[in-house]
């Protein structure tokens, strides 16, 4: 308080992979706000790794929180399962999602959308 606003990041360029999730409810709230996602990914044999998360608002004084769920997957290169569970009751499942994208996933979809990100420059 009293001082100018701070922005972190991480600029760590490391082998690990990743995915963000940005919901789109058509008939849950448009931000996907209460969406819960899972994620579930294989590294080479190991037992899978399940990550859960839940889009949600607010966060603290005077922020807000980014609503893309960001999932660390470690080695695993590929995203076997994601599911995601609506306000509205709707579950939708995707199979097989490369990894180290942005997916925009809109509520009853049949494919969700995806993109690369521009990787970050160092200053």
């Amino acid at each position: 308080m009293n001082t100018l606003p701070q922005l972190l990041r991480c600029d760590l360029n490391g082998q690990r992979h990743w995915i963000k999730v940005k919901l789109i409810g058509t008939k849950s709230n448009r931000t996907g706000i209460g969406g819960r996602v899972q994620v579930t990914a294989r590294v080479q044999g190991d037992k899978p790794m399940v990550l859960i998360d839940e889009v949600r608002s607010g966060g603290s004084y005077f922020s807000q929180s980014d609503l893309r769920l960001h999932f660390g997957l470690d080695q695993a290169k590929t995203v076997d399962v994601l599911e995601i569970h609506w306000p509205s009751g709707q579950v939708d499942k995707f199979m097989n999602l490369p990894a180290d994208r942005l997916y925009l996933v809109e509520e009853g979809a049949k494919e969700p959308r995806s993109f690369l990100l521009p990787a970050m420059k160092k200053v």
